[in-house]
């Protein structure tokens, strides 16, 4: 769990910069498909980009549910809600890029990875320090008001 978060870290930082560095050059690749009518550059960016995002949004979709599986605190319930929520509201917005690259192309819709990417960062150091701190947590059964490891004699 903290290497998946760790991770998480490191995706969360490369995607900030993924995501900048294909909204520019998709919006060079438009300016140039004015003076090159052709060349559909520009789909192929945004096609590209969006197919990596989806792998992106994909990944922190699966760390969101791990970490509110695993890890049995309040602050990673409610962070892994939030992620869940914006993760699940991503992908039918990557989909539609994907499907129609013509119509909405990368730099248009590239400032939503970004901003996701500047959520997830936080998400994902709360997380390693939540799994650090507590570790995996066995399911407790909130019924029961004496539920503590240690056993008393």
């Amino acid at each position: 769990m903290k290497l998946l978060n760790v991770f998480g870290i490191i995706a969360s930082v490369a995607l900030f910069f993924f995501a900048a560095y294909f909204i520019l050059e998709t919006a060079y690749a438009r300016v140039w498909a004015s003076e090159i009518p052709e060349d559909n550059y520009a789909e192929k960016v945004t096609l590209t980009a969006a197919t990596y995002s989806l792998f992106f949004t994909l990944f922190f979709l699966i760390n969101n549910i791990l970490n509110r599986i695993l890890i049995k605190t309040t602050t990673t319930k409610v962070i892994s809600y939030f992620g869940i929520s914006f993760s699940v509201i991503l992908l039918p917005i990557n989909i539609y890029v994907l499907m129609e690259p013509t119509k909405v192309s990368y730099d248009e819709s590239g400032l939503f990875w970004l901003a996701f990417s500047v959520i997830m960062f936080p998400f994902s150091i709360v997380y390693l320090v939540q799994v650090n701190r507590y570790g995996i947590l066995p399911k407790s059964n909130p019924e029961i008001l004496d539920d503590f490891n240690d056993s008393v004699s």
